[in-house]
């Protein structure tokens, strides 16, 4: 039976214990080899005491099991309320902030006299522009930590140079005049990237859809 550490003494002491018992209850007084009949005694009471132990063990692991997992669910939905924040409005799914805007602007055209059928056909139109707005923010795909809901731009996990501002340049030629998509300097039978830093492995010389570490390949 597996049990814990700091009950390994006790059983070894509740054995001692058990042994003088059996020495105690010998008539001639003697403490020399068990017999058949006292071994068996003994060890009945060490495996009794040995099975409490091993239950014990298995009770506080079922409940580190279930705190750890209560944890990952707590953590999970959070993360996941903050990434999304996403309710409905009017039946229809678009951004916490989006629906409060939506609540705000529908209060403000009542209130400007118009009427039901004009706010609902201006309601419509903002809704929609709302929802393509979600639908579109959930297609974007972080070409720095590979997650979906924002880019590069915003990610959280985009390290900045300490001193240094983030400057546009050329990524072929190093020019900070142009882009590498207007550059006119070929190496080779395709643009080169000397100046550019790949987002996956941090190295220099490529950009992320080149890169042997993208598990993605080409974005």
């Amino acid at each position: 039976y597996w049990v814990l550490r700091k009950e390994v003494e006790e059983l070894e002491a509740a054995m001692e214990a058990e042994l003088e018992d059996i020495y105690a209850a010998r008539t001639d007084g003697s403490r020399g080899e068990l017999t058949e009949k006292e071994n068996t005694v003994l060890q009945r009471a060490v495996k009794k005491r040995k099975r409490f132990c091993h239950k014990k063990l298995l009770q506080k692991l079922s409940e580190m099991g279930k705190r750890m997992n209560n944890n990952k669910k707590g953590n999970k939905d959070t993360k996941k309320d903050d990434r999304e924040k996403v309710v409905k409005f009017d039946g229809f799914f678009v951004k916490k902030e989006a629906a409060d805007r939506l609540h705000k602007l529908r209060s403000k055209l009542f209130k400007e006299g118009l009427s039901r059928q004009e706010v609902d056909k201006l309601m419509q139109k903002e809704r929609r522009r709302e929802e393509r707005v979600l639908k579109n923010e959930r297609k974007l795909l972080c070409l720095n930590c590979r997650q979906p809901g924002h880019m590069v731009s915003a990610c959280p996990n985009l390290a900045q140079a300490d001193g240094e501002s983030q400057v546009s340049i050329c990524y072929t030629c190093g020019s900070t005049e142009h882009s590498s998509s207007s550059c006119n300097l070929k190496k080779g039978s395709e643009k080169s990237f000397s100046f550019a830093t790949c987002y996956i492995c941090k190295e220099s010389g490529h950009i992320s859809r080149q890169c042997p570490d993208n598990p993605r390949g080409l974005y």
